[in-house]
């Protein structure tokens, strides 16, 4: 949300004219809102045209995405999830002690930092020949960077870590020939 204003304090937005709200809300699609006060609303119907209207696919995708939030089911589908998640890329820097591997991130947002120059980048490699896309991050492309969709099927995010795995796997081995 971004306010007119520094002072974000429930006194101060009460007192603004205009307050304008962008998110990705609707399955990355953007979207956005502007509340302005009745008084200060100059506008006849059809007269608002401009970039912040938003788009109807983007308020249909948003809608149908906030029902996944009607009860508890998505929080605590997110929660396991990213446990799945973080327990497996630990395993990964585990069996490569010597890699100085390190698992970061929250939630479905992790990473893999692998220090050694260009492996990230070998195994991002090796995992696109297996089908799987996955980027690499950080100032030196050294963190390979999961980020998959929170409506993630189990076993489908169950297969892109097995394929991380072996494509690390590959990449160690190919480095010690």
């Amino acid at each position: 949300m971004y306010a007119l204003t520094a002072d974000r304090s429930p006194q101060s937005l009460k007192r603004q004219r205009m307050l304008c709200f962008t998110v990705s809300i609707g399955g990355g699609l953007p979207m956005s809102l502007v509340l302005i006060k009745p008084e200060h609303d100059q506008w006849k119907p059809g007269e608002h045209t401009g970039t912040f209207r938003g788009n109807n696919l983007a308020f249909v995708a948003s809608i149908s995405l906030l029902n996944y939030w009607k009860d508890d089911g998505l929080k605590d589908a997110v929660i396991r999830k990213s446990q799945v998640v973080r327990d497996r890329l630990q395993n990964i820097a585990k069996q490569y002690k010597e890699m100085n591997m390190e698992v970061r991130g929250k939630g479905l947002i992790q990473g893999l930092k692998i220090p050694e120059e260009g492996f990230s980048r070998k195994v991002s490699r090796n995992a696109f020949k297996q089908g799987l896309i996955i980027e690499t991050a950080g100032p030196y492309n050294e963190v390979l960077k999961l980020l998959p969709p929170l409506t993630i099927e189990d076993e489908l995010l169950l297969e892109g870590l097995d394929i991380i795995e072996k494509s690390v796997k590959q990449s160690f081995e190919s480095q010690e020939d």
